[in-house]
């Protein structure tokens, strides 16, 4: 039996995502993202359980982060991300909220 568990909140989002994956690097797009993970509509995703790296950019700022590939469709992916820092972990939860205000048009509280 599965123990049920909520997700962190996500929020609708076009951000451009490279993903690299051992020496392979994809180009997608996150169209969902949130302070523990996103989805990511790319072409031919890794398998599920890959660790690796996504590195996106938005606005002035870049963003590097390690994630596990929790779930994976024909053209889509579910990530976590594993944070390596407070720092990282900061910067994550200050681009998702960038990306609620924009969405709703008001501030969240996180």
């Amino acid at each position: 039996m599965h123990r049920f568990e909520y997700r962190e909140p996500r929020f609708t989002c076009d951000l451009p995502v490279r993903l690299t994956v051992q020496d392979s690097t994809l180009t997608g797009r996150c169209t969902e993202i949130g302070k523990a993970g996103m989805k990511l509509e790319i072409e031919a995703p890794p398998e599920p359980n890959s660790f690796g790296k996504v590195s996106m950019s938005y606005e002035d700022r870049t963003l590097e982060v390690r994630v596990r590939l929790v779930h994976v469709g024909e053209t889509h992916a579910g990530l976590d991300f594993i944070y390596s820092s407070d720092k990282e972990r900061q910067a994550m939860a200050n681009l998702v909220e960038t990306v609620a205000v924009l969405q709703c048009g008001k501030v969240r509280t996180f």
